[in-house]
């Protein structure tokens, strides 16, 4: 086969529309610094008009030879039906997935069931990534050609599935040279379409180092491979003016900003130019630093926005998820001291729900802690999910902690969930509200008895029906065979039951506000906002009728 023209799909891209495709960008600098045959090899656009299947044969008419595929946990769905779609209408080309949802750990099952990629790279994929495309180019594909090329999953002759050595990526294509600036008439080109064409804000996932050193239970940072960093060596100012210049909103990936004296730099300067950006996830062990950057912060913007990822303030959580942290009476103090500066300073903590060793005293005292100390400007909240290559994606993790984790029913999701949780989250009601006609009762009733019979309690259970009838009571003009189908199948006692509930969440609202989104049963944390559509709240679940 001769190979030419690659394809590069882009997870966030797909999924949101809003993101430059990072991933083409480096994939791109690596061969082009590194590759036998750069010159050889033309890049396609990147970019559709909208992520549905209607739109995919833009692919085929560009004719390419090769389709690359980002596989994370919020893309991989959109990726795995994008290249079911493609695989009949392009059998001669050759598909290769990468990224942190690839499920290294088990890769014979893993490639089987993705039968439509022919390689899978895991980890950091730059090396692997040059070394499989010269030997395309080169047509040696034997297992004796393939072994030499790390961090790779390929079938062989007989079909089985064979993983080749890991290798931590430390190459200068990723170091020395900035994948912005080598190909910024890309970059320019997919940001006026992204602005123009799709309307949307430009948003830019801006790498300054890769890694992380610790190996906290919850995250699958290095892939559950490494914990490893690897510092960029070129200077940052160019890359910066370059996202200022497109009016970029950045995202700063680096996973301990403050943990190099540079960043203090970057920081600065991102300050300084008035860059759009989320505030990064803070070094857990450089307290100097951070506090360096956010005085920097208030010295040249007035105020002080402190994300913290805190995910807990229970040292005996941390302890048992393996989370090196910045005690919180540490970061507290810190930020009332800048408060009693005279400085405005807006707190956003991040935290985990589901974690073990946190209870319904601790969770207390933490939700009590972030609202009598600060005014909470906005929380970010998560339920635990168990990422499959993530430490506590292990058996003996989940033995050791005895913890019950069950699949999610959600066919979107690619990953597991504790017994907490039911896994029918807001996506899959959405998803399953905007079916055909004939599919909608049958997989909402599936999603609700799905979730009761994963071992979550009737009360929870009665709340996501409610939830879900009343958002159906929206839509029951356009649909009212359906909408009455689906009420006189529930039984009426679980909206009596409902009801009745709604007291307590009203209550809840009272007193934590913006807490509303967990509830307290039977001695355990429920999050009922991830089974709610947004229109589906607190209102509309205390007037809902049988």
């Amino acid at each position: 086969m001769q190979i030419k023209r690659a394809r590069f799909i882009s997870g966030r891209f797909i999924t949101t529309r809003t993101y430059l495709p990072l991933g083409k960008y480096i994939l791109h600098t690596a061969y082009s610094s590194t590759g036998k045959y750069p010159d050889k090899l033309q890049w396609l656009d990147t970019y559709l008009d909208t992520p549905e299947m209607k739109s995919i044969d833009k692919i085929l008419d560009q004719n390419p030879d090769i389709i690359c595929f980002s596989m994370y946990v919020w893309s991989a769905p959109y990726m795995v039906k994008i290249a079911q779609y493609l695989r009949d209408r392009a059998p001669n080309a050759v598909f290769i997935a990468g990224g942190a949802d690839i499920r290294h750990q088990t890769h014979e099952q893993y490639m089987q069931d993705h039968p439509w990629f022919d390689y899978v790279i895991y980890g950091a994929g730059e090396d692997a990534f040059v070394k499989l495309i010269d030997l395309l180019f080169e047509q040696k594909t034997t297992d004796l050609d393939l072994l030499n090329v790390p961090n790779l999953i390929y079938r062989n002759k007989k079909g089985h599935a064979v993983k080749t050595r890991h290798e931590v990526y430390k190459g200068t294509a990723f170091s020395d040279v900035s994948p912005w600036l080598l190909h910024e008439h890309e970059v320019r080109k997919d940001a006026a379409y992204i602005t123009d064409v799709c309307k949307s804000e430009l948003h830019a996932a801006w790498e300054p180092d890769r890694g992380c050193p610790y190996k906290c239970s919850f995250c699958d940072w290095g892939y559950g491979l490494h914990n490893k960093v690897t510092k960029k060596k070129y200077r940052f100012e160019q890359e910066l003016e370059l996202f200022k210049q497109l009016d970029a909103h950045i995202h700063i990936t680096a996973a301990n900003v403050g943990m190099f004296p540079e960043d203090i730099d970057y920081m600065t300067y991102i300050y300084t130019l008035g860059i759009k950006h989320n505030e990064p996830s803070w070094a857990k062990n450089h307290k100097n630093r951070v506090k360096e950057i956010w005085q920097k912060q208030i010295d040249i913007t007035g105020q002080l926005s402190a994300f913290t990822s805190l995910q807990s303030i229970n040292q005996t959580v941390l302890d048992n998820i393996d989370r090196p942290c910045m005690p919180w009476t540490e970061v507290k103090s810190l930020l009332l001291d800048f408060r009693k500066q005279g400085h405005k300073v807006e707190f956003y903590p991040e935290i985990i729900v589901g974690l073990p060793g946190e209870t319904v005293e601790t969770w207390d005292h933490m939700m009590h802690e972030f609202i009598d100390m600060f005014p909470l400007q906005w929380l970010r909240q998560y339920e635990w999910v168990v990422l499959p290559n993530s430490p506590g994606g292990s058996q003996e993790y989940q033995e050791r902690l005895k913890m019950d984790v069950r699949s999610t029913r959600n066919p979107h999701a690619s990953s597991h969930v504790v017994k907490d949780f039911t896994g029918l989250s807001c996506e899959k009601v959405m998803h399953l509200l905007n079916r055909d006609q004939d599919d909608l009762f049958s997989g909402v009733t599936d999603a609700l008895w799905g979730s009761y019979s994963n071992g979550v309690v009737d009360k929870l259970y009665m709340a996501i029906a409610a939830g879900t009838i009343a958002y159906l009571a929206n839509r029951y003009n356009q649909n009212p065979k359906v909408v009455k189908k689906l009420y006189d199948s529930l039984k009426p006692k679980m909206l009596a039951r409902a009801r009745l509930d709604a007291d307590m969440f009203s209550g809840y609202y009272q007193r934590y506000g913006q807490m509303t989104s967990f509830v307290l049963d039977q001695g355990k944390l429920y999050n009922y906002a991830i089974f709610w559509p947004s229109e589906a709240g607190l209102k509309l679940l205390s007037s809902v009728k049988a």
